[in-house]
């Protein structure tokens, strides 16, 4: 809400305002002061560019930081822009959101971002910022886009062509076409060439340098800061096109009270120009021309023409209760052409902590706005190795160019000076001219240069020592493999810490901005409009390197090996068209080669015309009654299976009656024979114990024994 600064009751506030927003800026631009000194020696550090040697071109500093940083940067860049499609990806778990709605976000989102707002370089310098200094700023608003075109009708159109001209172009003066109603029918021409115009509203995401942003010195998070303030520069012309004003006629393309623009005409006029301000070196415009940072009023001088004059547009966001009548604290956005506050061009009362800064680091500190940069991890070792290597360069021109102690008068001094290979020295004396004595480097010099060097590896996350490295066809792949994860981990961690510092605040405050601005996403025909959204946003970021996506696309592929080695009546248990598509995209980006190039889209297939369904119904039609045919087939097939069955069983329990019986009867048989066998025993020593009764009867009487009288009747 814009505030009326001609009302009575605010204007008697103002002044004391002004006091505040000139006490918040100093505060802040003090505060910020405090750390301009180290974020100048990290970019001189990162450059090679030693403080006390600058200017020198014989002193060679060890680039450590500058090494360190390139070795990280690329891996944290291809996490967030190495599919050129998706940078986040937004993830609803409120099951009211429908997939057409969470696609459309997902593509309109990383095309404002990727696209419309070249993301790769603002991610890149972000990245580069956050690594070097510790700290990166950016920034998410909207702004206006013209579309402009043009078209030339000399003949008499009807007028339903210039509705259709509007509705593609809506902001178009229609003033430039001339109308006539001619036997009942509008029509229209122009004039020459008419200039058609449509204004698009249009989400931006800019990477904010360092020296344009002041923050509340106590704030120990962005969000939480009271105050802040992005100071920008821009020619008094733009300024008047901003605020929508003609300064030559005095009036305002809003419509506004004369007064009023008078007034900002006259604040406008009267800004100090960018020359007549002083402020610490927060440039790095000089770094490398005349290998110094600069304060970018050093380039920007006063123009001929008045509306080519650089100024300061100072954009503050400030907590206060002083405006507000039931001094209620509220949030407002100021804009003014001067730290102190004195030439106050708007105020705006916004939502409270809705400001569009986003803060990231590589490295968090806790309780502290600042974060933790490279250059303060390598400070210490590249100082020492540049020392250690300026001892062993002067310890080798020491070898190389000799010092010599010589008898006075005992030598030619032409010929010793002459230092030609195979020059001769003409001397008086045997021994006139010796070699002064040369003291090697000790080697604890090459010790301490070998471990600075592993403390150096160690802040790269460089995992494979030099015995490693030079021996990889003696080393297991799993130790590689291992080595690899442990060398990506500092990426990793530095990738998660700025993901979620710096990219995921920045999308979902864009994804509030087009909810709000009701920005239409569209997504190939479905077009969803911005205020149709979820409230809340729900973005993931993946970190993975392009090695874990090597890995992912090696495990989708043993999965698409096991799946074709299943039946292929159990395959589409387990897969889809669309499954194997998201597979074999994931195998081919890892790759580094656009999937589109060698697979379909299954959701890119057009749709059939009426004619084409008609022919796919009636195959799909006589599909289903084969397969009716082939079932019944089947069910009779198992019916008549079914019934041999039972004949079988039949046959088989028959059979099995038979063997019984005759188990049957052989056992009765045996039993017989058996008996028999036992009763004819039994007959046998029946007959014995006679005959032995006989025998002793005939040894008593005398009498003979009728040996007939003891057989039996068995044949």
């Amino acid at each position: 809400m814009k505030l009326d600064l001609n009302n009575k009751k605010l204007k008697s506030a103002l002044d004391e305002f002004k006091s505040f927003v000139q006490h918040s800026f100093h505060n802040a631009y003090f505060s910020r002061e405090e750390r301009i000194e180290d974020w100048q020696k990290a970019w001189e550090y990162y450059r090679c560019i030693e403080a006390k040697n600058k200017g020198a071109t014989d002193a060679y500093v060890e680039p450590v930081l500058r090494e360190v940083v390139d070795s990280i940067k690329p891996s944290m860049l291809a996490v967030f822009c190495e599919n050129q499609s998706q940078a986040v990806a937004f993830k609803p778990q409120s099951k009211f959101v429908t997939s057409e709605v969470a696609d459309a976000v997902n593509k309109g989102i990383n095309d404002i971002f990727l696209r419309e707002n070249n993301g790769y370089k603002q991610m890149s310098d972000a990245i580069l910022e956050a690594l070097v200094t510790g700290d990166a700023y950016g920034k998410v608003y909207v702004c206006d886009e013209d579309i402009t075109d043009t078209v030339n009708i000399e003949n008499w159109m009807p007028v339903e062509l210039l509705m259709l001209i509007l509705e593609e172009y809506p902001d178009t003066d229609i003033e430039q076409f001339e109308q006539r109603t001619k036997k009942g029918v509008k029509e229209f021409k122009t004039d020459g060439e008419a200039e058609l115009l449509k204004v698009v509203t249009k989400v931006k995401g800019d990477y904010i340098p360092f020296g344009e942003v002041y923050v509340d010195p106590i704030a120990t998070n962005i969000d939480e800061a009271r105050y802040l303030c992005h100071r920008t520069i821009h020619t008094k012309g733009e300024l008047f096109d901003r605020f929508g004003i003609d300064a030559k006629t005095a009036k305002s393309t809003h419509d506004s009270d004369k007064s009023d623009v008078e007034a900002m005409i006259d604040k406008i006029e009267s800004a100090d120009t960018i020359t007549g301000i002083n402020e610490s070196n927060t440039s790095n415009l000089k770094l490398e021309t005349l290998k110094a940072h600069a304060s970018k009023e050093d380039y920007y001088t006063s123009s001929i023409d008045p509306m080519e004059v650089s100024v300061y547009l100072y954009e503050h966001w400030i907590y206060s209760s002083l405006l507000d009548k039931d001094g209620k604290t509220c949030f407002y956005q100021v804009y003014s052409v001067d730290s102190e506050g004195n030439s106050i061009l708007e105020i705006n009362e916004v939502d409270s902590g809705k400001h569009p800064f986003v803060k990231g680091e590589v490295m968090s500190l806790p309780d502290s706005l600042w974060g933790i940069s490279l250059y303060s991890l390598c400070k210490k070792d590249q100082d020492v190795l540049t020392r250690l290597n300026s001892q062993i360069m002067r310890n080798g021109d020491d070898a190389n160019y000799r010092r010599y102690t010589a008898l006075k008068g005992q030598y030619d001094q032409r010929t010793l000076v002459d230092n030609r290979p195979g020059g001769v020295v003409e001397v008086n004396s045997l021994g006139a001219v010796d070699v002064f004595p040369y003291h090697p480097l000790p080697t604890a010099t090459n010790d301490l240069y070998n471990k600075i060097s592993e403390n150096v590896n160690q802040i790269k996350g460089n995992a494979l020592s030099p015995e490693l490295g030079s021996n990889l066809n003696n080393v297991a792949a799993s130790t590689v493999a291992m080595a690899v994860d442990n060398m990506e981990m500092q990426d990793k961690t530095f990738s998660k810490a700025f993901a979620l510092s710096y990219v995921k605040p920045m999308f979902e405050k864009m994804y509030k901005l087009i909810k709000s601005e009701n920005i239409a996403l569209e997504d190939g025909d479905s077009v969803v409009n911005g205020d149709s959204l979820p409230s809340r946003a729900e973005f993931v970021i993946d970190v993975n390197t392009p090695n874990d996506n090597a890995r992912i696309a090696g495990q989708h592929m043993n999965m698409l090996n096991a799946i074709n080695s299943l039946p292929e009546d159990m395959r589409s248990e387990f897969t889809s068209v669309e499954h194997i598509y998201n597979m074999m995209s994931d195998v081919y980006s890892a790759m580094g080669v656009e999937p589109s190039k060698y697979i379909p889209d299954p959701a890119d297939k057009p749709e059939p015309t009426p004619e084409e369904q008609v022919i796919a119904d009636a195959i799909q039609q006589g599909q289903l009654e084969i397969q009716q045919i082939k079932l019944n087939k089947e069910r009779a097939e198992v019916r008549k299976l079914g019934a041999d069955v039972v004949k079988t069983e039949v046959e088989t329990m028959k059979l099995l009656q038979d063997v019984d019986r005759d188990k049957e009867k052989n056992a009765i048989d045996a039993i017989k024979n058996d008996g028999e066998q036992a009763l004819d025993g039994r007959q046998l020593d029946q007959q014995a114990a006679l005959a032995q009764m006989d025998k002793r009867q005939a040894l008593v009487t005398g009498e003979p024994v009728d040996i007939m009288h003891h057989t039996t009747n068995k044949v």
